[in-house]
């Protein structure tokens, strides 16, 4: 990541880890769950129970591929998951810009179907998509993240629905959903194929990296997640 103008800051163990954050505040951390000392979840417990730190963003990169360990580390308030090797990733291309979202983010990408809209809601709640049986709350990623964003459909053939594991745990609430403008394309990614850029970062961006020919942002899902639940179960 050095090669590629990162910053790199690293640490020996959870300790050491914990005791550089009292020092430093990085732009995102990248975190293992076996770690010496101190493992992966143990430093998360300690990183949110830290008011400087607890809106700081986390990305965890292991070799536990378990449900069991994506779903401790999600309730901890990891942001990312992302299993060694890296698996494929979905790259989500939007009207003005893409997302990178990890496989295990997308439960399924449909062509769009019309919405049943709710009066008196931000413009960037697009409504509830009916889905299996169930409501899933449907946003604008790009006017949720970029102040007076507008939203069109360029092609509604070419429009597609992309819908996400919640991340909260909650029965009411186990699924939304984004508007991707044309085909999701499939992905494999690795470190050395993320570049660094100076490019800006909006609201709700981890990181912002160059991705072969496409600026992708990762998103932190977590807080799209708390935003569209506070309009949508209000």
């Amino acid at each position: 990541m050095e090669r590629q103008g990162w910053d790199v800051t690293t640490a020996k163990d959870g300790i050491d880890a914990m005791n550089q954050l009292q020092d430093i505040y990085p732009d995102v951390v990248l975190l293992d769950i076996e770690m010496p000392k101190m493992d992966g979840f143990e430093v998360l417990k300690s990183v949110h129970r830290d008011p400087r730190l607890e809106k700081l963003p986390i990305i965890m990169i292991t070799s536990r591929t378990g449900e069991k360990h994506k779903q401790q580390a999600f309730e901890l308030g990891v942001n990312q998951y992302l299993c060694k090797p890296f698996q494929e990733a979905n790259l989500i291309p939007l009207q003005k810009s893409n997302l990178l979202l990890p496989n295990v983010a997308v439960a399924e990408i449909i062509p769009y179907e019309p919405l049943r809209r709710v009066q008196d809601t931000p413009d960037w709640f697009l409504g509830f998509l009916a889905w299996r049986g169930i409501q899933v709350p449907v946003a604008s990623f790009e006017m949720l993240t970029v102040k007076r964003a507008s939203f069109s459909l360029v092609s509604v053939a070419s429009a597609n629905l992309v819908i996400l594991r919640a991340l909260g745990g909650a029965d009411d609430f186990s699924y939304f959903a984004v508007v991707a403008q044309t085909l999701q394309r499939l992905e494999t990614i690795s470190p050395d194929q993320l570049f660094e850029t100076d490019e800006p970062l909006a609201k709700m961006e981890l990181v912002k990296v160059r991705f072969g020919d496409y600026l992708v942002s990762i998103p932190d899902l977590d807080f799209i997640e708390s935003e569209i639940r506070t309009v949508a179960f209000q």
